[in-house]
């Protein structure tokens, strides 16, 4: 058969050819026979977003009145233990530990979203459950559900050094406030919190994937009850040359792992970034058109990349297109 018989063929059969397919219905209903390279619908390079909410750490400055007796206290004993006072009395490492204290505002942890350089997905996945085993061996398999992309894990996650040594003081002193507050009470955590088992130590992670414009949202997860396990000092090995370490790798516990792209994970960050339940969950919807690239008022983004840009808070904003999809996208507010 000749290639113009082949093109008769097709045609008599009512057999499309020529583009790999124009639309998302044709790549739904209809089998793409000779498999050309679908260019327009490639896989793109996505950007990956890391967000740490702080841990509630009972600690308050001396001249700081408005929190209770224990909290300044907490700060005094940090101070004065031989464990944590050279880097909690150094100006930068006072700095970083009351960052992740109770009584400061902004409940994220910027510092570590900015030099964070890695993170693991965990695959979902389902169990098996054999039944009706014959003689010869035959069996039939039914799917069950697994909650173990869910439950009590670690994660390893690579930061980025600096000459401050902001992240390895960062978590050395998060450490310690741990290593402290279960092993004496020398630090006392928040009576609410010890009436209600919770631990002030534990944050979370927010982890969102977005196109390559940094805008729009394609992926999102978050774990609970994170806190470190390690604080990488083998940095400063020597070997006979400089030490040059650019990398820091923390391993992290986390209690539980949420399901992916739960919508309930974008309304927690617009709730941490100062917002009530309820206003958060009105302000996502959004009239204005950011689709197209426009921006929010008073928010941080432009100039992009070309420079340092300086935001305070993430925002998540959706919309739902002409064609009925909700799409999510990340904002960056003052």
């Amino acid at each position: 058969m000749t290639y113009r018989d082949y093109i008769k063929e097709f045609k008599q059969d009512g057999v499309r050819y020529g583009w790999s397919y124009t639309d998302f219905s044709k790549l739904i209903d209809y089998y793409n026979i000779s498999r050309l390279p679908d260019y327009d619908n490639a896989t793109e390079p996505y950007l990956a977003y890391l967000l740490f909410s702080k841990p509630m750490l009972n600690l308050a400055r001396s001249s700081d009145r408005a929190f209770d007796e224990n909290a300044r206290n907490n700060l005094s004993s940090m101070q004065s233990n031989p464990m944590s006072a050279a880097f909690s009395n150094d100006p930068y490492g006072l700095e970083l530990l009351m960052s992740m204290s109770e009584c400061t505002g902004n409940n994220w942890l910027p510092l570590l979203t900015t030099r964070a350089m890695s993170y693991s997905v965990t695959d979902v996945e389902l169990k098996t459950v054999e039944k009706g085993n014959t003689y010869y061996g035959h069996v039939l398999k039914y799917g069950k559900h697994s909650e173990e992309h869910k439950i009590s894990n670690t994660v390893s996650i690579d930061f980025r050094n600096d000459r401050y040594l902001s992240v390895l003081k960062m978590i050395y002193l998060w450490m310690c406030y741990i290593y402290n507050v279960s092993k004496n009470d020398t630090i006392q955590p928040k009576l609410l919190f010890q009436r209600n088992g919770i631990l002030d130590y534990a944050g979370s992670i927010y982890y969102l994937v977005t196109r390559r414009d940094g805008r729009e949202i394609v992926y999102w997860e978050k774990l609970v009850g994170v806190f470190p396990l390690n604080a990488p000092f083998s940095i400063f090995n020597f070997s006979d040359n400089f030490i040059i370490e650019d990398k820091l790798s923390i391993n992290f516990q986390y209690g539980i792992r949420a399901d992916p792209c739960d919508p309930n994970i974008l309304l927690d960050i617009n709730v941490l970034s100062g917002r009530t339940a309820q206003s958060a969950r009105n302000s996502m919807w959004t009239s204005r058109n950011v689709m197209s690239g426009e921006v929010l008022q008073n928010n941080a983004e432009a100039p992009f990349v070309l420079g340092d840009v300086y935001a305070t808070y993430p925002f998540i904003t959706m919309q739902q297109g002409d064609d009925g999809t909700i799409k999510y996208f990340l904002r960056w507010i003052r």
